[in-house]
């Protein structure tokens, strides 16, 4: 009685700061998520496919990295295998379909600027089977003496860049030549066939004078 009493107001649970998970595979993601006292909550594929554990990564989280939450906040992660994570990061846009261009007699320099503006990452390559050439399809310098002979997708034809497979036929100017215009072969000589001969026919006579 005439005591006086003090109130003190709680604040209520210390916001904590999320961690950034994404990345990490899901066993350091959900012993980071509950050592920060926050709770792991549920687990989204990204494919929407059945995630092995053994190869289960963090695509993305919600709330994200850095936001300031009450303790035991669920955090709900989007996971995905190593796959989906690197396609994630590195997302190519859906190629357009193209028309392939003549490459025939052009040399590997001018054709890779030229695949290149179709949106062409890589494409393979093998020389001439009657080719000697010592050049190199990987060398920046011997790529301007090295012709395309032949394309497995022929000029004028659809094709989609990365996704249709395009090997192109090499060799050097000399083979170029060869391969374009191939000396036509000598048929081999022969000695002419004898005229066929016929035996005489002696008519046998019956006899009668």
């Amino acid at each position: 009685r005439g005591e006086n009493i003090e109130v003190i107001y709680s604040s209520g649970p210390e916001n904590v700061r999320v961690p950034d998970v994404q990345e990490m595979p899901i066993g350091s993601a959900r012993s980071l998520i509950e050592d920060k006292g926050l709770l792991v909550g549920s687990e989204i594929s990204y494919t929407g496919d059945p995630i092995p554990e053994n190869d289960k990564y963090v695509i993305k989280q919600s709330p994200a990295p850095g936001t300031e939450v009450p303790a035991r906040t669920p955090i709900i992660l989007e996971v995905g295998t190593y796959e989906d994570l690197y396609d994630y990061k590195n997302p190519t846009t859906t190629s357009a379909v193209r028309i392939m261009p003549k490459l025939e007699g052009k040399t590997q320099s001018a054709v890779d600027s030229l695949l290149s503006s179709l949106g062409v990452l890589e494409y393979s390559v093998q020389r001439w089977p009657a080719s000697s050439s010592g050049l190199n399809p990987n060398s920046s310098a011997d790529k301007k003496n090295i012709y395309i002979l032949a394309q497995n997708i022929e000029a004028g034809t659809e094709f989609t860049p990365n996704k249709d497979a395009i090997v192109l036929t090499w060799g050097d100017a000399a083979d170029y030549e060869s391969y374009t215009n191939p000396t036509p072969a000598t048929p081999p000589v022969t000695d002419p066939a004898p005229d066929p001969t016929t035996e005489p026919v002696t008519d046998t006579p019956d006899g009668d004078a």
